[in-house]
C-alpha cells in the first residue's frame, strides 16, 4: 500500500509547478499577442484612386507652372534681342543722363551774376558723411560777392567722403548748391578729390563782366 501511494504521489505534480508552467504558457501567449503585426488596414478601393488623382493633378499643375514661367521668361528674352541695342559708347562717344542725375555738385550764381550762396552752413550740417568745409565773410560795399551779407569764402567738398545723398541740395535756402551731371571724377591722388569754390562756381555769364561791386537796386527804385 505504501508502494501504491509513492507512485501517485510521483504522478500527480506539485501545485508550485503548476503554477510556475501556468505563468509561463500565459506570459507566452502574451508575448505572442504583442509581436504579432497587425493586420494590415486596406483602403476601399475607390479611396485609393481619389488619392492617386490628387496626387497626379499637382504633379501636372506643378509641371504646367513651371513651363510657364520660362515661357515668361523667354519671351522677355527674345522681345529684347529684337530690339537695338543701347549700350552707351563711353568714352567713345558722349553720355546720356537722365535729369535727376546727382553728380558733381555746382554753385549757381543769380540773374545778376552774384553768388547764391549766403554761408549759412544749412548744407554743412544736414551732410551725413561730413564733408563740406565753408568759411563765412562779410561782403562790402567795394566788393560784393553774394546778394545777402555774408559770402562763402572758402567752400571745399571732399569727394572722397561724399556720397550723393543729396541733403545739401535740399537744405539750401537759396538753390546756391546743385547736383551737375559731371562723373568722371576718379583719381589716383586722393589730394584731388577735395573740389574747391572756384572748380564748382558757375562760370560768370557770356558778357564776361564781373559781378557788380554793390547790390543792383530793385526794378522800379527811383
Amino acid at each position: 500500500m505504501t508502494a501504491g501511494l509513492a507512485r501517485k504521489a510521483l504522478a500527480i505534480p506539485s501545485i508550485k509547478a503548476l503554477f510556475f508552467r501556468s505563468a509561463n504558457l500565459h506570459l507566452i501567449l502574451i508575448v505572442q499577442v504583442f509581436s504579432a503585426p497587425a493586420p494590415a488596414q486596406r483602403l476601399p478601393l475607390e479611396a485609393i484612386s481619389v488619392a492617386n488623382l490628387e496626387v497626379d493633378m499637382a504633379n501636372i499643375g506643378e509641371v504646367l507652372g513651371s513651363a510657364a514661367a520660362i515661357a515668361k521668361g523667354m519671351s522677355i528674352t527674345f522681345k529684347e534681342m529684337l530690339q537695338p541695342p543701347i549700350t552707351e559708347p563711353y568714352p567713345d562717344g558722349p553720355t546720356n543722363f537722365e535729369e535727376r542725375f546727382r553728380g558733381a555738385h555746382v554753385l549757381q550764381r543769380d540773374e545778376n551774376g552774384l553768388e547764391k550762396c549766403v554761408a549759412c552752413f544749412l548744407c554743412a550740417a544736414a551732410c551725413p558723411a561730413n564733408c563740406i568745409y565753408i568759411e563765412a565773410e562779410e561782403n562790402t560795399d567795394e566788393r560784393r560777392f553774394s546778394g545777402s551779407e555774408r559770402y562763402a569764402k572758402v567752400y571745399n567738398i571732399d569727394y572722397n567722403r561724399c556720397i550723393f545723398c543729396g541733403y545739401c541740395v535740399e537744405a539750401c535756402p537759396t538753390d546756391a548748391i546743385t547736383h551737375g551731371h559731371g562723373f568722371e571724377l576718379a583719381s589716383y591722388n586722393t589730394s584731388t578729390l577735395i573740389y574747391t569754390k572756384e572748380q564748382m562756381l558757375v562760370p560768370l555769364p557770356e558778357s564776361g563782366l564781373p559781378p557788380p561791386k554793390k547790390t543792383p537796386l530793385p526794378a522800379g527804385a527811383p
